[in-house]
């Protein structure tokens, strides 16, 4: 009984993750909505604009915990920030993020958040569908 509730942890685990296939994006795909958390205390949302900037907020049902905005460039399959204000929970939060795709979504992912090719899902940010 105990090896099979460590077998079925350590499986849950496993596909609690993404993975970064080779998929290559382009500006105009990484453009758009997206969203990070957990969906208790970490609720993180922020927008990539067509013409460079982002603006961002971290909310949870405690009320607004940080906001930012800045640049953003895509670098190969690299987001990069430049913050040209943030607060709370998002100063130095954003600096570098790596491109993924999950389910037809175009993703992306802290690199401070990446464990070799994998990341936890509550610190995958997902595109919202239009």
């Amino acid at each position: 009984m105990g090896t099979r509730l460590i077998l079925s942890c350590a499986l849950l685990a496993l596909t609690a993750c993404a993975s970064f296939p080779n998929a290559p994006v382009a500006k105009q795909d990484v453009v758009g909505s997206y969203y990070s958390g957990n969906g208790l205390g970490k609720a993180v949302s922020l927008d990539l604009k067509a013409d460079g900037s982002y603006a961002g907020s971290w909310d949870s049902c405690m009320g607004v915990f940080g906001s930012a905005h800045g640049r953003w460039r895509l670098v190969g399959d690299v987001v990069e920030f430049t913050s040209l204000g943030e607060d709370g929970e998002f100063t130095n939060y954003l600096s570098q993020a790596r491109t993924l795709r999950h389910d037809g979504k175009v993703g992306f992912a802290r690199r401070e958040d990446l464990q070799g090719e994998r990341v936890a899902w509550d610190n995958v940010f997902l595109k919202s569908k239009p």
